[in-house]
């Protein structure tokens, strides 16, 4: 639990005692659930041609007419031995749980169809699965009926599930006699015919008699499973969202409500503080509103006399001044008409003069600014790296949109210059490069005005043309930086110009000529943190391209037309993950010196499959960071291994928003 709650608080207690009596029960049930799978398993294999198939996926297996027989016998065995084999078929199976690959050899891993979708596919064995996953497969497999009745597991299941679902300390559910009856369900499963007798059922059940007036306001252990069951969950919260979003059953706005839901439930139920001290602030605040209230009555009476006594002398002085204003403007407007034209000859001519020195001025001071601001990359909270020697390539593909129909370009884009271009060599208008969080959309636009940067440097070195080269200035905007601006002349000057100079403040005039009548990349980072509508481009700036960096879900909130987006490219990653994991423990053995090869990390990443963080640059930093601090040691599981994970993001999110 957090450090906020509690403990004497009875509602902390039971809620204590509530996942204790899962911890109990799931303990209970490991060895039976274990002898039937392995049961199931030798049964199943004895039955099946041999040789047994061992390339197969779960993908293949998935298809009605597939042309292994191995599996297909397999498969159809597992519907037979599913409850509602029957009559759902092989929709009965969960086959997205499990690698069928690994039927011929792994008893759990095909115990996982009988298991509810979302969550189960990298658990391995029956200790790395919640109470959820093993219910799930009691109640789908025939082979328990006569055992246990799958009402009374059903219930059960409930039961657990409400728990984790979080229930606030007003909640009934965290009475006393409600913890009594959750206990009680999970005592009535215990006391199931196959499981009555069994040694470990009884032991159990006496544990549960006891947890009843048992205080549990040290115990550890229990502590540790809830933050277990909270991981999975979280995560199988997750999976069914997205499960929900591709078949379209919800919509993002009804996903987002829910996930965000669900964390606060998962943050509040740690909480459980009683409700005295907003009982306490909501009087005090009653008290200031009062006080406020006499407060502005008395200076608004006081504001009442003194604008009578005004009124009288302002209409006595109006009516005295209007007789001399009369006779002082009649002399003044010749006199001022004759110096307008003088002026504004002389500003016309100057401007003409000193704009294109001004605009030289301003790129130059831009370049400066680029390069102090933008040349290095975080590695890891105070850690940072020059560009040149940190950055590897994105994987960057294009989102094609013909008839209607999106397509991923199977081509990458390999080179970052061709980024700007169009499929007739054309400079694209507006780009949108959408990214999943944390796979490089801010260091993508840090690499472009890298890029920039150099291309002005060298351009008498090297007079070759690129895309960048076109591009008089890149203005680079980082919209949660920005979020109460709306228009971009103003976000420009406020963000960038006054950085430079302060005397810039004004500069609005300057840079609408530049916009106009320069070729500029405007780089938008984050428009998923952007408040309003997308940020407008007038469209007087004809030469100006756009380049906006988001998360998925934020073009459906916008809902952008395809036909308006000159490239729509998708973000996963880097290209050679070997390569950044190599130079970014270069970096960090700068700081913590480590004996082992460079190339282990990779190997040992792959080894506790957790390479497929490859595709997040943020997250594989974080698990090298562990890696060298030696946090990767063998015999460790997974879930603490997530959960060490975990801890480092948010503290570098944490570290990073107390800087904002």
């Amino acid at each position: 639990m957090s450090k906020t709650t509690d403990i004497n608080q009875p509602e902390s207690r039971n809620w204590l005692k509530q996942w204790r009596a899962v911890f109990i029960t799931r303990q209970a049930l490991l060895l039976i659930v274990s002898e039937v799978a392995d049961q199931l398993h030798g049964d199943l294999v004895n039955r099946l041609p041999v040789p047994a198939c061992i390339t197969c996926s779960s993908k293949d297996v998935l298809k009605k007419n597939s042309s292994c027989r191995y599996h297909n016998d397999f498969r159809d065995e597992l519907v037979k031995e599913h409850a509602y084999g029957q009559a759902r078929g092989i929709g009965a199976l969960t086959l997205k749980n499990t690698k069928a690959e690994n039927w011929a050899h792994s008893a759990w891993e095909l115990v996982k169809v009988f298991m509810p979708p979302g969550g189960y596919e990298n658990k391995t064995a029956i200790e790395e699965t919640d109470f959820n996953g093993i219910a799930g497969f009691i109640i789908n497999c025939k082979r328990f009926q006569g055992k246990i009745t799958g009402s009374i597991c059903e219930k059960a299941r409930e039961v657990v599930n409400h728990i984790r679902h979080m229930p606030d300390s007003s909640s009934s559910a965290l009475t006393d006699q409600a913890t009594t009856e959750c206990i009680d369900n999970l005592y009535a499963l215990l006391n199931e015919t196959g499981l009555k007798t069994r040694p470990e059922a009884i032991q159990a059940r006496k544990q549960l008699d006891e947890l009843k007036t048992a205080d549990l306001s040290k115990d550890e252990d229990t502590r540790k499973y809830i933050c277990k069951e909270m991981h999975d969950g979280f995560g199988q919260r997750l999976a069914d969202i997205e499960m929900k979003l591709q078949a379209k059953e919800i919509d993002i706005k009804s996903a987002k409500a829910d996930l965000h839901s669900y964390s606060q439930g998962v943050l509040e139920a740690f909480k459980l503080v009683s409700d005295d001290t907003m009982h306490d602030l909501s009087k005090t605040k009653d008290k200031i509103l009062l006080l406020i209230k006499d407060e502005r009555r008395r200076i608004m009476d006081h504001i009442a006399i003194k604008e009578r006594k005004a009124t009288k002398h302002i209409e006595q002085s109006t009516r005295d001044g209007q007789r001399t204003l009369d006779k002082t403007v009649t002399e003044g407007k010749r006199t001022l008409e004759d110096h307008t034209e003088i002026l504004t000859r002389r500003l016309r001519k100057e401007g003409v003069e000193t704009l294109p020195k001004k605009k030289l001025e301003l790129k130059a001071q831009l370049i400066e600014h680029y390069n102090k601001t933008e040349s290095r990359m975080p590695v890891r909270l105070k850690i940072d790296e020059t560009i040149e020697k940190i950055y590897e390539n994105p994987k960057l593909t294009e989102k094609k949109t013909t008839n209607g129909k999106s397509t991923v370009d199977c081509d990458s884009i390999t080179e970052l210059d061709h980024l700007f271009s169009t499929s007739d060599v054309q400079i694209a208008e507006k780009i949108i490069v959408e990214g999943e969080p944390g796979t490089g959309k801010t260091s993508l636009c840090k690499k472009i005005v890298h890029d920039w940067l150099k291309v002005n440097e060298n351009v008498e070195q090297d007079p070759t043309p690129s895309n960048l080269s076109k591009f008089e200035f890149v203005f680079f905007i980082i919209l949660r930086h920005v979020k109460t601006k709306s228009e971009v002349k103003e976000m420009i000057v406020d963000h960038i110009l006054k950085k430079i100079d302060s005397a810039y403040k004004n500069a609005h005039t300057l840079v609408g000529d530049i916009l106009k009548s320069e070729h500029c990349l405007l780089l938008f980072d984050g428009l998923d943190e952007w408040r309003g509508e997308m940020p407008y481009v007038e469209t007087s700036w004809r030469n100006c391209t756009t380049l906006f960096t988001t998360r998925p879900y934020k073009l459906a909130e916008l809902k952008v037309i395809p036909t308006q987006v000159g490239k729509h490219v998708i973000l996963g990653g880097v290209q050679n993950p070997e390569k950044l994991v190599l130079r970014v423990i270069q970096k960090l053995e700068d700081f913590i010196k480590t004996d082992k090869d460079p190339n282990s990390c990779i190997q040992e990443l792959k080894h506790k499959q957790l390479w497929h963080f490859s595709e997040n640059p943020v997250i594989l930093v974080h698990i090298i960071w562990l890696w060298i601090k030696k946090k990767l040691e063998k015999g460790k599981a997974l879930s603490t291994l997530y959960q060490e994970i975990i801890d480092e993001r948010w503290y570098a999110c944490v570290t990073k928003q107390s800087r904002l």
